[in-house]
């Protein structure tokens, strides 16, 4: 079993990658963002302290963090989103090695995969063997992020610019998947990949 990093900038297509994995090879996924959510739900593990750093303005009638509000408050403030950051961080990289670790355990899985935008900055590279970096142009990017989450482009923008540079994230990548094409396009990268990871390449 082998433990496999995903980078790319948002909307890259990370989650495109991860999918395909799963379709070609027996994968158990580890995603930084769901973790992510999770831990800002009231009662768990960074609710206190993020409430606590933010104020009750980024709560729900219901007590819960609004994470769209959230963001806009530290995507707009680099020392707010170091603050967040330093909060959320060593949870995510904790329940994260839990979760390998587990898996290793398990020996069923032929890749546990950790999806992770900032795979880097939470100082999740020492728990993989291989990092595949997910490239897609800047524009591609913007255009899949209007669409999907219906942010304006000065928002995506904001966000894609608080995130490492492409170069920085090629830098640690293994393999480069572009993900600008078909998925079809992309899978038939991924096979080819696989082929080399599995052969020790």
């Amino acid at each position: 079993m082998q433990t496999l990093g995903i980078v790319g900038g948002i909307g890259s297509g990370k989650s495109t990658i991860v999918s395909l994995l799963c379709e070609l090879k027996k994968c158990f996924v580890i995603g930084a963002d769901e973790l992510g959510h999770r831990i800002l739900l009231k009662g768990d593990l960074a609710y206190d302290q993020v409430v606590e750093t933010f104020g009750e303005s980024i709560l729900d009638e219901n007590g819960q963090i609004v994470r769209r509000r959230l963001g806009d408050i530290v995507f707009a403030d680099r020392e707010k989103l170091n603050a967040l950051n330093t909060i959320t961080h060593p949870i995510i990289y904790n329940e994260i090695k839990v979760q390998v670790e587990r898996c290793k355990e398990e020996e069923k899985w032929d890749f546990v995969i950790i999806d992770a935008a900032l795979l880097i900055e939470i100082g999740l590279v020492p728990l993989t063997d291989r990092i595949i970096g997910v490239f897609s142009d800047e524009q591609t990017r913007i255009t899949r992020l209007i669409e999907r989450d219906h942010f304006t482009k000065e928002q995506v923008l904001e966000r894609i610019n608080k995130q490492k540079k492409w170069e920085e994230l090629e830098k640690v990548s293994h393999y480069i998947i572009d993900n600008r094409f078909t998925r079809e396009n992309t899978k038939e990268q991924l096979k080819a990949l696989l082929e080399k990871i599995m052969k020790g390449y």
